[in-house]
């Protein structure tokens, strides 16, 4: 288990970098779990150290966590893993934050014109299929009124002769 601490834990040791495991209390020297042990790593500490072997894969990692300008740089050219770690926290933090934000927000941008458009287009659809009818009713109405049967209405329209009877009767 690794414990990455923003606080000195051990004032007494200036390792930044401890190991500690479960032993028994009355024998010491017995460890209870020999596969599981604890690591301490205290930033503070690390903070403090001038000279850091960038070589150590952990230094990398801590420079990088730390955000230590000094040797993050030579950290991510040594550790490929670690430079695309980087690259991706640039792109979810600062400027390029910023452009993704954007992004989404233009995005959100044209799936809302294009809903518009959507619903747009089909109420205009209804509209005319709506139009289309009340035209047809006002045809039928006028022809019956000018002493057209139902029949022959329906016969030159082609319009149902169920449906005509049903508008004339209105």
């Amino acid at each position: 288990m690794i414990n990455i601490l923003d606080y000195i834990l051990y004032k007494e040791h200036k390792e930044y970098i401890s190991k500690t495991a479960i032993v028994l209390d009355k024998h010491r020297e017995h460890e209870v779990i020999k596969d599981l042990e604890w690591h301490f790593i205290e930033l503070p500490k690390f903070e403090k150290i001038n000279d850091i072997d960038i070589n150590n894969t952990v230094n990398q990692w801590l420079a990088f966590i730390n955000n230590d300008r000094r040797y993050i740089d030579m950290a991510t050219a040594k550790n490929k893993v670690l430079k695309e770690a980087r690259e991706d926290y640039n792109y979810l933090t600062g400027e390029a934050e910023e452009r993704r934000l954007q992004d989404l927000r233009e995005r959100w941008e044209m799936d809302r014109i294009s809903e518009i458009s959507y619903v747009s287009e089909k109420s205009e659809k209804k509209g005319e299929k709506r139009g289309k009818k009340l035209g047809e009713q006002n045809i039928i109405k006028l022809l019956f009124k000018n002493n057209m049967s139902p029949s022959e209405i329906a016969e030159k329209t082609g319009i149902k002769l169920a449906e005509i009877l049903k508008i004339v009767s209105n």
